[in-house]
């Protein structure tokens, strides 16, 4: 074979592997790109999941949201009139025979101490009767979200308030280490729930920042 014939397919034989090295180098960098394209989609799809809320209340009809806020409400005004007129109610029942005659016994399961969480429960529930009669006439999704964040804070005021006054007689209640039993299942409850208060003001504090960036 000749040696200039050698040459040439040698040469050729170099350009391809240079060819395929820079081919593989530049499908690196390709890759490289994409993986720092794919965590900017990832972030912005995170964002855009936390304001679906926005999207999915201007999906929702008009009289869902009205009968949502209306039976929050109601449900405040009944639980305002039971906590200031009918707490006694809440209580536990027992029948007994006195003289003779049976008759329920009614052992209020409220302390004289509920009075000092009173104030601070019934500010909450007003403002919740108010912050939702305003939603039912602007009915605003920016709105709803700040007045959601007002109801998060006062009810974990409640909470708190209840946890440090804990203003309940669970002695009347006649099984073996009722008492103890009943502090930590309500103490856990009041727990779990001041958890999803913080949760959810902290989620709605986002939906407003980035539905504001992306009106803006």
């Amino acid at each position: 074979m000749p040696k200039g014939e050698n040459n040439t397919k040698k040469s050729a034989a170099e350009n391809f592997g240079a060819g395929k090295e820079e081919c593989s180098q530049k499908n690196d960098k390709s890759s490289r790109k994409s993986d720092f394209e794919m965590g900017i989609e990832k972030a912005v799809h995170w964002g855009e999941h936390i304001a679906t809320r926005k999207d999915n209340h201007s999906k929702s009809t008009r009289v869902q949201r009205l009968v949502s806020y209306n039976v929050v409400i109601v449900w405040s005004f009944i639980l305002l009139i039971l906590f200031n007129f009918f707490r006694e109610y809440i209580a536990y029942y027992h029948y007994e025979m006195v003289e003779g005659l049976g008759q329920w016994i009614r052992e209020p399961l409220l302390s004289t101490e509920f009075g000092a969480v009173l104030p601070i429960l019934n500010i909450t529930l007003v403002l919740s009767i108010l912050g939702n009669g305003i939603l039912i006439i602007f009915d605003r999704y920016l709105l709803q979200q700040g007045i959601s964040i007002v109801l998060h804070v006062f009810s974990l005021a409640v909470i708190f308030s209840f946890l440090k006054v804990f203003p309940f007689n669970f002695d009347v209640v006649p099984f073996s280490n009722a008492t103890q039993v009943l502090r930590i299942i309500v103490t856990i409850v009041f727990i779990v729930a001041a958890i999803g208060l913080i949760a959810g003001i902290i989620v709605r504090i986002v939906r407003i920042v980035i539905t504001t960036i992306r009106l803006s």
